[in-house]
This record gives C-alpha cells, structure tokens and sequence, in this order.
C-alpha cells in the first residue's frame, strides 16, 4: 500500500479541492515561519528621555573597509542603524532633507537579506541584518552608512542642521538641547552656518519645526583618508 506523508483530516464532503490544498499550503508557510519571519528579540518599550546625557549613538559596523576592532562578529545576524548618505544635497527620488527612507532604500536593504523593524525620521531604518550582508551593502551605489545599536531602546542618530540665520546660534543651540540633542560640531561652510547634532529620532519632527533650520538631514561617516 503507497505511504502517504500528508497527515491530518480527511476534507469533508463537498469540501472544495482547491480550498483543502490552499489550506495545506497556508498551514506548511505558517508552520515554517515565511509569513512572519521569527526573529530572536522584540525590540523593547522605547527610552523617551529627552536628557542629552541619555543619547547613545552606534559606532560604525564596517568603517574604512574593516571590522571594528578588526575582527568580524561572530553572530550572523546583527541589529544594526542602516542610514544613506546623500551626495550633493539630493537623491533620485527626493531632496536630501527626507524625513522618512524612500521605497528604494528598503528594497536595497530587504534585498540583502535584512528586516526592516523601524523606519526613521529620515533616511535610516533599524534592521536585523545578515553580517555578511554588511561590506556589500556599503559599497552599493546608494552608499548605505552602517552603525552598531548599542542600546535597543534608543534611536539615537547625527544630522546635519543648515541654519537660514547664523546669528540665532544660541537660541537654536539650546532649542536641540531641549529636544535631548547635543551639539557635537559647528561646521564652517563657504554658505550658511551649519552644525552636526546628536539627538532621538523620535525630536526630528520638532526640530524641522524650527524655521530657522532649512534643512536637516543624516550626517556620519567614517573618516578613512586620515
């Protein structure tokens, strides 16, 4: 007598055959994790303080075409700040000032294997991300910037902040701070005043609201020709 290796309920009488196989077929996905891929965390409740002691920004993944600290992770998968960096001040699809990643930027990344967990104020997501993935990924034409997450509950990031006055420096200065940012660089440019800031992705919003920032966009990057 010929085995049979599908087990389960025989379909009842009347029972579409159509329907009694896309139920096997839906049961087999479900039961191997395709629809919803298992991943070895959740990410936790979100630390909301706003106080710039509590910012924690990643440090680079891949810096420079080398592991940090010279040594590859040893895990396969790694929860990684995925951002990309804009040449010229724009992108194919939008100017540099997005305040969320373009469709592009998550294909690229669900290409390489990652799953997007969060998308960010800007051009950046959070993912679960296969390591091997992440040398390619740097040298893709989108020029993707890779951070280490070094608190889960925190969604720390630098930006660029094109002031429209530079004589409004203190206000401006002390409006990041009250939004748990820090001023790290003030950046002289041949145009208007600029500066890099540290803060929560979750104060992007508010610190676009300031009409004395023209423009505010990721900003980070290794520093390999020193």
């Amino acid at each position: 007598m010929r085995r049979s290796y599908l087990t389960g309920p025989r379909p009842t009488k009347g029972l579409a055959p159509s329907l009694v196989i896309g139920g096997l077929i839906l049961g087999l996905v479900a039961a191997c994790g395709i629809l919803s891929p298992e991943l070895p965390f959740s990410l936790p409740e979100e630390d909301a303080s706003l106080d710039p002691g509590s910012l924690r920004v990643g440090s680079f993944a891949y810096p420079c075409r080398t592991w940090l600290g010279g040594r590859r992770p040893t895990e396969s998968h790694i929860l990684v700040d995925i951002f990309f960096a804009v040449d010229g001040g724009t992108e194919v699809e939008s100017p540099a000032d997005v305040d969320r990643p373009v469709l592009a930027h998550r294909r690229l990344v669900e290409r390489a294997g990652g799953v997007v967990l969060k998308g960010f104020n800007l051009a950046g997501m959070r993912v679960w991300f296969p390591t091997d993935s992440i040398p390619p990924l740097q040298d893709s034409p989108r020029y993707a910037i890779v951070r280490r997450v070094p608190d889960p509950r925190r969604y720390d990031m630098t930006v660029l902040v094109i002031y429209g006055d530079g004589t409004r420096w203190p206000a401006d200065s002390a409006n990041a701070v009250a939004l748990g940012g820090r001023v790290l660089i003030p950046v002289e440019l041949p145009g208007p005043a600029a500066a890099i800031i540290a803060i929560p992705n979750r104060s992007l919003p508010a610190l676009r609201r300031n009409p004395n920032f023209t423009k505010v966009f990721y900003d980070g990057e290794p520093l390999c020709d020193f």
